[in-house]
This record gives structure tokens, C-alpha cells and sequence, in this order.
């Protein structure tokens, strides 16, 4: 037998003890009491895959592992052992599986109805087979452990010793954990602006090869200049020069982009990303990266650098490119201190850092007694701003039919104006394409009164830009600095689509975008790149993830934000800007308006639960939001056969969509309620109740509603049968805000005081707060830690103002983390027509009565 043929036994037991396991796992979860038998069989299959899986290291090529090979490999040898005692089992068990029949009748519920798909035991004759069975079940032991005793201590211990090498999809999850910004795309869209021939200046400096070389006792270079100067293009020809010549065998290079969108302090992103670069490079994970990796938590500056040197060791040297410092978020001392700590700790010898940015004395005070300083002089970017605009013009069909002449006083009079300002120099390019039908004279009136700076040079093009296209630019610009501002590019990965744009954009001027499209001048993206110029760029996104060609919008220089939000702009009335408030005001409700329209007329596209009915309602302030767009959003329904495969990922939205209504479907307003307060939208909650009436927290409810929150359970949900009002629900379903029940004490108890036991409601509030640890998976209770932690105070005061209106207790210690208490009394059967406190009991005791049914289950 050949390595192939061994390697596809094993792929062929472990697939086969699968379906056997498999099989054995339905008759467990569907037949409450099935045979010991059962139970043990599907233990031992698994355990007998994970010692299959463990051959899988084994090498034909390793004498060691030859040896053992030969050994299980054999015609009477174990592995083949394995494969025939397994057909028998599969036999004996699917034999039988055909003979069974579903459950008559039809059922409500999900579990019902899984059950009903599923054969009995009784059908099995089990009896009659036990034997056979329990026989079948010791060979896979003896198997087993043959297998086992083959695997010796010396092979264990190498594969130990590996130095935390990882397999390949294991390595894929910690470099996707530790990537938080990855600035490929960044570096992609700059090279892209470079113009050949310029920038060489940097190679012909002596503090630059004095740095490349080596052969300073500084390990940093800083490249500072002023705004406009084309820092970010010299380091994007730096980062493209240093993996032509310097990235090879153990030489790496590390390069990020700090960047104004990103609206943080870029120093977590930057080591975060440092460390998975060098991780790719070696092909390893140092064990201190494992094990902040394996923590499930967030690691510290102190963790970060500990986990950067570790990750050093089989390096020679590590250039690592930083762009633009002046744009993380200020404060920058954190971000300043770690790069002082990678040029000068003995630690981080292996450490060439070259770094650029504007000259701020923050960054000025760190970074010049630590590093050789280059200025990026007049002189020579003076030359390469005459080699840029030379080659724009020849390229140019706006200049095309210059004359000669002309051109050379275009290019002469914009390198000598630029004042070793790359940006400026782009302005006035775009300033005399704007001139169109302009005469030779005019162009030269034109270069005769520039404007002296990048302020002035941004009203100018505002000015020329034409009013029917003026508020086009003017949304657009505003649209991506709001994005940037609010975070929302991460969440909502279309919103810098220009298409989106120019359909929000319709939607906000015009009503729709068929009368957009009615207009003499459409709005196309041909009209958005032509009329917002120098000011916008249009990018292809080159993330792995994104289809190719995909476009995406950004201001093209940090300074136009600068400018337009600062109070050197003062616009005219002609220039009024949208401002953020504004936008603010209308973005959600264009985005909601966009989805539902969307979704209202196509079930299957309904993907909103992932990002809106959280974003909408809690990230943006409600008071911005128009309620009728919120409400007709809430009564959107997923598709059925949705529900499960996303639900779990989002823990609120169980309650919202995981109900199956039991009879009539309440009135819409009352569903609206509950997914309002579920998400803590008071004010649009306060909004309908006051539109409607406060009436609406009595209304009765009948209903299942399925738990999602636990992982995986979207397969078997946990169901729960209810009957009760608003109120009575919402303490029902632990996972519900504690805010949304103080909000409703505090505001409308007098409305449903008659129809409620509030120590019924504390009781379920405290035993909710205990099992929702209990019901998560390990690695889920580190996150719920943070969410609790963070309801902490809230949860406190909701118990408090409970036991101040008269509510009893049954817990000491509200954070207490003991299992509910099982031998809490009940009430008595209670009949129809008696006193509103006693159903709020019978209530209470069909809530504790699933508990105990549940507890007794597991």
C-alpha cells in the first residue's frame, strides 16, 4: 500500500465513523430515552477520530514514521480493522433507520417536527441487536488503542516541539484575528499616483544611506515636511524601492498607513498588523502570540511589543514603513512612545524604522533626538512637481490643443508656485480643466493671479464649479466625511460605493432615482467624477474579499477636510455646506428608506438584521430618525428559512424575529413595541406608545419563542411557551436591556400596575441574569462578561427600583452567578376570570415550570 492509499484509508474511516456518529447523535437528541449503548458508541467514534486525525503528521518520508506506517498499514493491521468493524455498524444501524416513520399529525413546533423525521428505537428492535452491537464496540476499542500505542512518546515530543507552528487554518484564524486594518489597499491606490522619475532625491541623500546601509547609530529616519508636500507618495516609492532590493531570505519589510478615515489612535491597528506581517514572513507563530491569541482577550501595548520581539527571533532585519503620524488621532503619545521604543530598546535591534508626517512639535520633540531628519526641501520636490505637471498636461485631453509655448509656461509657473506643495500643484490642474472653452490669454491671466495656498485654492474650484452640479459635490464630500466620522465604513461596506452615493443622492434631491434619471443632465458616474475634480477620488478596492473592480470614493487629500470643517472656511450663501448635524439627520433614515423599499418587494434579499436593525436604532441618535421610516422597517419579517443560519451572531435579535405567534398575529403596533424596546429605542418606543396608547404593554401575548443565542443552536433551538403581556415578556426574555424595563417602570407603570406581579418580574429578571453565562459555550463568556459588566449599574438600579415599589427578592446578591433555584414553590392552577395578580402569577409559574423542565432534561 502506498502513502496515497494510507492517507485515503484514514479520509475513508474518519468519514464513515462520521455518518456512524452522526446517526448515533440524532438517536440521542431525538429519543429521550434511548439505550447507554447508544451514548457510548458515539463517544467512542470520536475518540477514535481524533487519534485517525493525529496520523495525519505522520511522513512516509521520516524513517520513524515509515516504521509506524508499516505497521498500521498492514492487510490485518489495525486501520483495516478499523474500516470493517465500522461497515458492520453502519450496517446494523442504517439497516434498521428505514423503518422509520414520522410521528402522525402536524406540530407547531421546530423540535416537533425534527423529532417526527426521526426512527424509534422500538422500531430498531434494539433488544435483538444489543449484543452484536456491544461486541462491534470493543473491537473499535482494541483498535483503538493499537493505534494509539503506535503514535510513540518520541514522535509526540517532536510534534511538541514545533515551536508553535500552526496548521494552515489555524494560522489563517490568528492572522485574521490580529488584523484589525489592513493597509494594503492604502499602499495600492498611492503607488498608483506615482509619477516615474520623481522622488529619487530620497535615494541620493546620505541620511538615507546611511540608514538603508546600516551604518548609523540611529535606527530611524523621519521624513517630515508640510501639508501637500507628497510624503505619502515618497514613502509609497520608499516601500516599493525597499522590496526591490533589500526583501529577501531572512530581510523583511513591514509597512502601514496612518490614516485620518480611520478616526483612532492608529498604535493597537500598527503593532497588530506588524505582528501578523512578520508571522507570514516566518511562516511561524512565536508562543507568546499564541497565547494572547488563545486568551480570547485584548492585548496591552506591553503584550503587543513582547509579542513583536518574540516574533523576531529567525529574522536578520525588519524595515518597517510608517506614513503620516500627523493623521492618528490625537492625543498621539502612545503612538509616539512605541515608535521611540522600536528605535532605540536593544530589544528591537533588528529594526530599520523610516517614518513620515507633517512637522508638529509632538511629533517634532520624539522624533529628532531619536532619528536622522529629512526635509522634504522646495528644491528638489520643486523638481519633481515640474516633472509631475509635465507629464499631466502631455497626458491631458483638456490641454491637448495648448500650444508648446503655453504648456511650458503652465508647467514653469505651477512648479514655481507650488512652493514644494505636490497638492497645490494638482489643484491648479484641476482649476484649468474648469476653464473649458477659456482662450490662450485667459489661461495666462489664469497662472498670472494662483492662489498663494491650499485655502484659497479650494474656494476657487468651488467657485468654478457649476450650480447644477454644486450641491452633487458638495453631498458628496460631505457624505464620506460622515462616514469616516461616524465609523460606519467598517459596518456598512457599500457606503463609499459611488453608484450607493449617486442613489442616495437622487433619493435626497429628487425623490427616487427614475426621476433623477428623467433630468436633461443625468446623474451618472461620469457627471461625479467630472464635477467633483481634484477633490474626490475613485479608488478600486483591492481587498481579497471584494469583487475586483469594485470602486470606492475618498476625499483626495486630508486638507480639504481640514479645510471645509474649520473656521478658516467661511462659505457664501451660494457655498452653504451640508453640516455634519444635517447629515447626521439624513443619512439613517435615507439608509433605512433604501432597505426597505428594497426589502419590502424582495423577501429573499432581507440581509438587514446583521447590520441596520442594530445600527439604526443604537448607533445613530433616535431623535435623527423619522418614525414612520423606523416602524414600516420593524414590521419587515425574515424569510423563514433564514432565521436560523444568522440569528445566533446577534443576541437581541432572537427576541425580535425568533417568535412563532400562536393564533391571531398581534397588531403591528404591538410587535413594533417589542423590537423597539428590545433595542432600547426609548424615544421612538415613547413615540408610539404616546401615538397609540400606553394600553399596548397590557395587550396579551400567545406565543413560542425560540432561544437562538446560544451558538449552534440554531440547529435545536431552546423553545419557550408564553402567554402574558408586553411587560411580563420583556422580563421573561433575559436577554432584553434592563434599561427597557426601568424605562417602562419609571414612565408607565400606572398603566399596567394592575396587570403585573413585580416580584414575579424581579424573579425572572435575577434568574435570566444567572443563566445567561449558563447557557453559553466556553469562549462565549468572555464577551457576555463585557456586556454584563456594562449593564452592571443598570441591572443594580432596575432591582432596586423593584424592591422600592414593593418587590420581593428571592437573591441576595443580583450578580450571583448560582443556578436558579430549582424548589421554588409554584401557584395554584388558577381558572379563568380570577383577579389580574393572580395570573401574573399562573404566569410566573409556567416560566419557572420550562426551567425546571429544562434543568431536569439536561
Amino acid at each position: 500500500m502506498d502513502p496515497l492509499s494510507f492517507t485515503a484509508s484514514l479520509i475513508a474511516v474518519v468519514g464513515l465513523a462520521g455518518e456512524v456518529a452522526k446517526t448515533c447523535k440524532s438517536y440521542i437528541d431525538g429519543i429521550k430515552n434511548h439505550p447507554r449503548e447508544i451514548r457510548v458508541i458515539f463517544i467512542e467514534l470520536n475518540s477514535l477520530t481524533s487519534v485517525l486525525e493525529g496520523l495525519k503528521i505522520l511522513r512516509e518520508e521520516d524513517f520513524e514514521d515509515a516504521q509506524i506506517i508499516r505497521q498500521l498499514r498492514g492487510h490485518d493491521g489495525p486501520i483495516q480493522g478499523c474500516q470493517e468493524t465500522i461497515h458492520k455498524l453502519h450496517s446494523l444501524l442504517n439497516l434498521n433507520s428505514a423503518s422509520g416513520t414520522a410521528a402522525p399529525g402536524g406540530s407547531r413546533s421546530k423540535r416537533r417536527r425534527l423529532q417526527a423525521r426521526l426512527p424509534t428505537l422500538d422500531e430498531l428492535a434494539w433488544p435483538f441487536r444489543k449484543d452484536e452491537a456491544v461486541a462491534l464496540l470493543k473491537a473499535i476499542t482494541t483498535h483503538k488503542q493499537t493505534i494509539g500505542a503506535a503514535l510513540t512518546a518520541s514522535v509526540l515530543s517532536e510534534v511538541q516541539s514545533m515551536k508553535a507552528k500552526l496548521d494552515r487554518a489555524e494560522q489563517d484564524r490568528l492572522h485574521a484575528w490580529l488584523v484589525q486594518i489592513n493597509p494594503s489597499s492604502n499602499h495600492n491606490a498611492t503607488k498608483s499616483l506615482y509619477e516615474t522619475g520623481t522622488g529619487d532625491w530620497i535615494f541620493r541623500s546620505q541620511e538615507w544611506n546611511l540608514w538603508v546601509n546600516n551604518q548609523s547609530k540611529e535606527r530611524s529616519l523621519w521624513i517630515h515636511g508640510i501639508p501637500g508636500a507628497g510624503k505619502t507618495i515618497l514613502a509609497s516609492r520608499i516601500i516599493e524601492q525597499l522590496i526591490k532590493t533589500k526583501c529577501s531570505g531572512n530581510v523583511a519589510l513591514v509597512y502601514y498607513y496612518c490614516y485620518h478615515g480611520h478616526n483612532q489612535d492608529e498604535t493597537f491597528s500598527f503593532l497588530r498588523w506588524l505582528i501578523s506581517q512578520l508571522c507570514r514572513k516566518t511562516d511561524t507563530v512565536s508562543s507568546l502570540t499564541y497565547d494572547i491569541y488563545r486568551s480570547g482577550q485584548d492585548p496591552d501595548i506591553t503584550k503587543l511589543l513582547s509579542a513583536l520581539h518574540a516574533q523576531l527571533d529567525g529574522l536578520d532585519m525588519v524595515y518597517v514603513v510608517v506614513d503620516a503620524l500627523d493623521e492618528s488621532q490625537q492625543p498621539r503619545d502612545v503612538l509616539l512612545d512605541v515608535l521611540r521604543t522600536l528605535a532605540t530598546n536593544p530589544r528591537f535591534q533588528k529594526i530599520r524604522l523610516l517614518t513620515t508626517s507633517r512637522e508638529y512639535a509632538d511629533i517634532e520633540r520624539v522624533m529628532t533626538p531619536v532619528s536622522l531628519p529629512v526635509h522634504t526641501s522646495h528644491e528638489e520636490v520643486e523638481k519633481d512637481i515640474r516633472v509631475f505637471v509635465r507629464s499631466r498636461i502631455s497626458q491631458s485631453d483638456s490641454f491637448k490643443h495648448w500650444p508648446d509655448d503655453l504648456k511650458l509656461e503652465v508647467v514653469d509657473a505651477l512648479a514655481k508656485g507650488a512652493k514644494g506643495m505636490f497638492r497645490w500643484a494638482v489643484c491648479q490642474l484641476d482649476i484649468l480643466r474648469r476653464l473649458n472653452c477659456a482662450t490662450h490669454e485667459d489661461v495666462r491671466e489664469t497662472i498670472k493671479t494662483l492662489p498663494k495656498d491650499l485655502d484659497e485654492t479650494y474656494i476657487r474650484i468651488l467657485n468654478l464649479i457649476h450650480p447644477d452640479d454644486l450641491e452633487l459635490v458638495r453631498f458628496t464630500i460631505h457624505w464620506i466625511i460622515f462616514v469616516y466620522a461616524e465609523d460606519l465604513y467598517e459596518l456598512f461596506d457599500d457606503l463609499l460605493d459611488p453608484s450607493k452615493i449617486l442613489s442616495y443622492y437622487a433619493l435626497h434631491r429628487y425623490g427616487s432615482s427614475e426621476r433623477a434619471n428623467q433630468i436633461s443632465v443625468p446623474c451618472n458616474l461620469d457627471r461625479l467624477k467630472d464635477c467633483c475634480g481634484c477633490l474626490v477620488s475613485f479608488e478600486k478596492d483591492d481587498e481579497p474579499d471584494e469583487p475586483p473592480g469594485v470602486l470606492y470614493c475618498d476625499l483626495s487629500h486630508y486638507t480639504i477636510q481640514e479645510f471645509l470643517t474649520s473656521d478658516r472656511f467661511k462659505p457664501s450663501n451660494q457655498l452653504k455646506c451640508l453640516d455634519l448635524a444635517t447629515m447626521k439627520t439624513y443619512l439613517p433614515n435615507a439608509l433605512l428608506r433604501m432597505r426597505i423599499d428594497r426589502d419590502e418587494c424582495d423577501v429573499d434579499r432581507r440581509d438587514f438584521f446583521g447590520h441596520a436593525v442594530l445600527i439604526q436604532t443604537v448607533l445613530f441618535p433616535e431623535q435623527f430618525l423619522d418614525p414612520q421610516l423606523v416602524f414600516r422597517f420593524f414590521l419587515l419579517d425574515l424569510p423563514q428559512e433564514t432565521n436560523a443560519e444568522y440569528i445566533p451572531y446577534y443576541y437581541t435579535l432572537s427576541t425580535l424575529y425568533g417568535i412563532e405567534w400562536v393564533g391571531d398575529r398581534p397588531s403591528d403596533e404591538i410587535i413594533v413595541l417589542l423590537r423597539l424596546l428590545v433595542v432600547s429605542a426609548f424615544h421612538l418606543s415613547r413615540s408610539l406608545l404616546e401615538t397609540v396608547g400606553s394600553h399596548l404593554l397590557c395587550s396579551s401575548l400567545d406565543l413560542i419563542w425560540y432561544d437562538y443565542h446560544v451558538y449552534g443552536s440554531h440547529h435545536n433551538p431552546k423553545e419557550m411557551k408564553f402567554v402574558g403581556n408586553v411587560v411580563e415578556f420583556l422580563a421573561t426574555i433575559f436577554f432584553t436591556p434592563p434599561a427597557a424595563l426601568l424605562f417602562l417602570l419609571e414612565n408607565y407603570y400606572d398603566n399596567f400596575a394592575q396587570s403585573v406581579d413585580l416580584s414575579g418580574i424581579l424573579q425572572c429578571c435575577q434568574t435570566g441574569r444567572r443563566k445567561i453565562r449558563d447557557w453559553l459555550p466556553e469562549g462565549f463568556q468572555e464577551d457576555w462578561a463585557c456586556v454584563l459588566k456594562y449593564e452592571k449599574k443598570a441591572f443594580a438600579k432596575l432591582v432596586q427600583k423593584l424592591q422600592n415599589m414593593g418587590a420581593v427578592s428571592i437573591d441576595e446578591d443580583p450578580e450571583s452567578d448560582l443556578e436558579p433555584n430549582a424548589g421554588s414553590t409554584t401557584g395554584p392552577t388558577v381558572e379563568a376570570g380570577m383577579e389580574s395578580h393572580d395570573r401574573s402569577k399562573r404566569w410566573l409559574d409556567v416560566v419557572l415550570r420550562n426551567e425546571r423542565k429544562e434543568e431536569i432534561e439536561s
